[in-house]
């Protein structure tokens, strides 16, 4: 009896610790901000569009010469923006490879506007986008610009945070056009936290419960069950922190994490089962950690995306 209490009281704390992280990510919790936007009021009365401005190279992997949209097809209609080039700073939509943005402003909320960057059709490809963005071009300048693509105004320079070091920030970036001024707003959202956290907690619930089930269907009974319990509340409270300290992008953490996650459970169930053979400790191990990692990718890119 007193076995069982401790465990249920170590699982209950361990769900508590795992709650009070909801903004760390993994395959199996809510993704991470996967897009810049572009948040601003006061708008001169002929801004049409606004483009973001990067430092980079024409020796650059990812610049081109010019990059068509479905704003501008052809270079001479946006040739002020697409000729910019002051201080390593070059248009973001029209030199970066299958650069993803949508520069025409759009009502935010109550008198505010935004625009998007790194945001397309294609989720790991945007995904990926956004996070080479603030990994490799960190220091940006917005650019206003009227219908013809004249440039009406260039704001100051801002750095943004690398994603391994931005645990608050939400892909959101004030300009403040009276100062022509870029922030960050770095705040905690407490609905942010709220549903992120809840989110992450019935995702993280679903994933270790499709562990569970698999181990039973592999006829693990008492404390071989048990076991499986607390190996995957810890391994998923182990991801999350994780997360927040590699420095790496969020795909190749993922690969990373999951790799060591499949070996320390094989290990650990090796070591605890001694009447369970090693063939039958490999077989659930990939069996059960594939189908969770499938549940939270499905859940990830199809409905909390």
């Amino acid at each position: 009896m007193k076995k069982s209490k401790r465990l249920f009281s170590a699982v209950v704390l361990l769900l508590i610790l795992a709650f009070s992280l909801p903004m760390s990510v993994s395959a199996n919790s809510p993704m991470p901000a996967n897009h810049l936007t572009v948040v601003f009021s006061d708008v001169p009365k002929d801004v049409v569009y606004v483009d973001l401005l990067i430092q980079i190279s024409e020796d650059d992997a990812n610049y081109v010469d010019f990059q068509p949209n479905s704003f501008a097809e052809e270079f001479f209609m946006v040739k002020d923006i697409a000729g910019y080039s002051t201080d390593g700073y070059r248009s973001f939509t029209f030199h970066y490879k299958n650069a993803k943005s949508d520069i025409k402003i759009k009502p935010y909320y109550s008198g505010y506007y935004s625009v998007d960057f790194c945001k397309g059709p294609e989720y790991r490809e945007y995904l990926t986008q956004y996070e080479d963005l603030r990994n490799n071009y960190r220091d940006i300048k917005i650019a206003l610009l009227d219908r013809y693509f004249n440039i009406i105004l260039v704001s100051k320079e801002m750095q943004l945070p690398k994603v391994s070091n931005a645990i608050n920030f939400d892909g959101r970036v004030d300009y403040d056009i009276p100062t022509n001024s870029l922030s960050l707003d770095t705040r905690v959202n407490p609905y942010f936290v709220l549903f992120g956290g809840f989110f992450s907690i019935l995702i993280m619930l679903l994933s270790i419960g499709t562990e569970v089930v698999v181990s039973l269907l592999f006829k693990f009974r008492g404390k071989q069950v048990s076991t499986v319990l607390v190996v995957n509340i810890c391994s998923q409270i182990i991801m999350r922190v994780l997360y927040l300290l590699l420095p790496f992008a969020y795909l190749i953490e993922t690969i990373i994490l999951e790799v060591l996650v499949y070996g320390a459970e094989f290990w650990i169930y090796r070591k605890k089962f001694n009447e369970v053979g090693t063939a039958k400790i490999i077989c659930y191990t990939v069996v059960a950690n594939t189908l969770s990692l499938l549940l939270g990718i499905f859940l990830d890119c199809y409905l909390l995306a």
